[in-house]
């Protein structure tokens, strides 16, 4: 039988992990709100910042509408090059990727 590349597996938790990773979580749980507020807070702070540099683009947030911001995305236009705003955010100690290239729109609709 021919050797076939494994896409995804069996991610439940097992014991005897399972009662400690239970655990674990449900006090994680407890500081979520916090945590998310933390984001928000930040968030709110970068979009005020960064809205004032031209070619960059941050993120909506509608009035009816709360973001947990696991991700704070921004939008580069060809205003301003992503290299080069990559550059500048990881020489001040910022982790960033680029995750979208091209725009979605530039690419040909998946069949349905």
């Amino acid at each position: 039988m021919a050797q076939k590349e494994r896409i995804s597996g069996n991610t439940r938790i097992q014991q005897p992990f399972g009662y400690f990773a239970g655990r674990y979580t449900a006090v994680k749980l407890k500081h979520l709100d916090i945590w998310i507020e933390r984001r928000r807070n930040n968030a709110a702070l970068y979009s005020s910042l960064l809205d004032r540099l031209p070619g960059i683009i941050t993120p909506f947030v509608a009035e009816y509408g709360k973001h947990s911001f696991n991700y704070y995305n921004l939008r580069i236009t060809s205003g301003a090059a992503a290299g080069t705003v990559g550059e500048v955010f990881i020489g001040e100690g910022i982790s960033c990727g680029v995750y979208y290239l091209y725009p979605c729109i530039c690419k040909a609709p998946m069949p349905i």
